[in-house]
């Protein structure tokens, strides 16, 4: 599997995903991360809009805390388990 820039292209679809972030100038690696197609910031006012973005799960408060476009560098699709031998 190979990175993919978001300055390409963000992913296609809803999922989750590998994604490389950048963070007080360093690059790391966030390994569960979910891309929606369509997402809805009412705290924020100046982009009260629907959108794409990235979101992180908590099992106590469910989707919350998005990531910033410019913060997300690039992104892999999650790869399914390994089958038993």
């Amino acid at each position: 599997m190979e990175w993919t820039y978001c300055s390409d292209h963000q992913p296609k679809k809803d999922g989750r995903y590998i994604v490389t972030i950048k963070f007080d100038d360093r690059l790391t690696i966030v390994s569960d991360l979910y891309f929606r197609m369509d997402i809805y910031d009412e705290f924020d006012t100046d982009r009260n809009e629907h959108r794409p973005g990235w979101l992180s799960w908590s099992d106590e408060y469910g989707f919350s805390l998005y990531y910033d476009e410019s913060k997300v560098i690039a992104w892999i699709p999650y790869p399914k388990p390994a089958e038993e031998r």
